[in-house]
């Protein structure tokens, strides 16, 4: 078994991650612009490989509705980076 674990996304409003912001345009708190394309670079370039993905620590900033649907949704494309990597 390999797992990889993600943790500490803090999806929200306050995300380190621009993609992952739930207002995107505030880049008072970014210091990542697009962690999918960064993500997706490393797995290539390290040529990851998992058969388990544990998603831990902090998803969302405040545990509201809209943040867990945005974590979702930018979960889904992680996922099948490391699929077809």
């Amino acid at each position: 078994m390999k797992l990889l674990v993600l943790s500490d996304l803090h999806v929200g409003s306050k995300a380190r991650a621009q993609d992952f912001s739930t207002s995107p345009d505030d880049m008072a708190c970014r210091n990542t612009p697009n962690f999918f394309q960064d993500f997706s670079d490393l797995v290539e370039s390290q040529k990851i490989n998992v058969t388990h993905i544990l998603i831990a620590g902090d998803i969302t900033q405040t545990a509201a509705y809209d943040e867990f649907d945005l974590a979702s949704k930018k979960s889904k494309p992680l996922l099948n980076c490391l699929m077809y990597a």
